[in-house]
């Protein structure tokens, strides 16, 4: 396969020629690989209608099958005259003269993400982590009322080769209606390699080779690279082990959320946690068992409620329930997750249990607490952990810190 490649150099194999370079004749490659993106401001400015010397070879090219791989940058129209005249020339030549179709390239805020449409593309494309350019359209310049003006392109397609998150081309495909034409192929810039590596990998795609070093390259001992291998692999290892003790360490923070759980299940054994974290242990109680948590010292029940606890709540009656059937000496303690869909600061404030709960608490010496008020606990028990053991322990009525 014979390649072009314009705008860079040192390809082995194919053709190259520099964009101030002499142009061969374009219409006897296979395909033609364009660095548009090594075209500078300062470059054009030299040779601003030199491009547009090969559109029509580059027509042929693609009239005849064959391919044009274009590594997109944004349109360069020639900067304006340090002196005289500062106004551009009615219809201004352009970078992207030697097209006989306009892409319209727009400049947007640098993004990452990438669908890959087109997995011929695929090795490519995963050079590149950054886009800041879309392609929309193409456009053709007709004459109009005495104006060039741009119209859009017929008789050819845009299709796409990949696309970010909101579907809009950063890679494209320009075809013919004729079945027998080629293709212009826009692809974006790549950002985890320069462009001539780039280029490289276009050309293994092209020829469907691969770059294979020897086996034996990597046995070639060199001074200081076999060090640096082993202290990479301790830095992974050391890094993995600390990542490894980071999560464990946060998802078993995290738990400590559960005391607002709308779910008994996680909102008990978050509170469990809390209360052995103050020196107070508990065990679960089986089903059907008044409380849910049970002691030496404490017999904990727990719930979550829309509103307030009130007399006929029914954990009231389990409470009743332990008094009168299961109590020794341990103190009842009811943990209630008051408006419960109300996220806590929403909840200061209002009112989370009723005077006749707080008078059975008060006359059976136990107490009652918001979730609110053991998370308000446990935070303060991290500096002072007897005297907030104490406080759960001696309060009776309503506990708030």
């Amino acid at each position: 396969m014979d390649i072009l490649v314009i705008g860079d150099d040192g390809h082995s194999r194919a053709t190259c020629v520099h964009w101030m370079g002499t142009w061969p004749n374009i219409e006897e490659f296979d395909l033609v690989i364009v660095a548009q993106n090594t075209l500078t401001q300062e470059i054009f400015d030299q040779i601003p209608r030199r491009p547009k010397e090969i559109r029509s070879q580059i027509l042929t090219v693609f009239l005849t099958g064959r391919s044009v791989w274009c590594i997109v940058e944004k349109m360069l129209l020639p900067s304006p005259p340090k002196t005289g005249p500062k106004a551009r020339p009615f219809s201004p030549p352009s970078s992207y003269d030697w097209l006989f179709e306009y892409p319209m390239i727009r400049q947007v805020t640098e993004g990452s993400s990438i669908r890959v449409v087109d997995q011929k593309f695929a090795p490519y494309l995963q050079k590149v982590r950054k886009w800041g350019l879309e392609i929309e359209s193409v456009y053709t310049l007709k004459e109009q009322f005495g104006s060039i003006v741009p119209v859009e392109a017929d008789a050819v397609v845009l299709e796409p080769i990949a696309e970010n998150k909101s579907g809009k081309m950063i890679g494209a495909r320009l075809i013919g209606a004729d079945p027998g034409s080629g293709s212009i192929c826009f692809l974006p810039k790549p950002t985890e390699c320069d462009t001539h590596e780039g280029i490289e990998i276009l050309i293994d795609i092209a020829t469907g080779q691969e770059r294979v070093e020897p086996e034996w390259r990597a046995k070639v001992e060199v001074p200081g690279l076999r060090d640096a291998e082993k202290r990479m692999g301790d830095l992974t290892h050391d890094y993995e082990k600390q990542m490894s003790e980071l999560k464990l360490k946060l998802i078993s923070l995290d738990r400590y959320r559960d005391i607002f759980s709308v779910h008994e299940t996680p909102q008990v054994d978050a509170v469990r946690t809390v209360l052995k974290d103050l020196g107070i242990e508990t065990q679960r109680t089986k089903p059907g068992f008044p409380v849910d948590l049970l002691g030496k010292e404490v017999a904990v029940e727990v719930t979550s409620i829309a509103g307030k606890v009130d007399s006929n709540s029914p954990k009231m009656f389990q409470l009743t329930q332990f008094y009168e059937k299961h109590r020794k000496d341990e103190k009842a303690v009811l943990v209630a997750n008051t408006y419960k869909r109300e996220e806590p600061l929403m909840r200061k404030g209002k009112q989370d249990f009723t005077p006749p709960v707080l008078d059975f608490m008060r006359l059976k010496r136990a107490c009652a607490l918001t979730s609110v008020t053991l998370l308000d606990l446990w935070k303060f028990g991290k500096t002072d952990p007897k005297k907030a053991r104490a406080m759960l322990l001696d309060a009776v009525g309503e506990l708030k810190v």
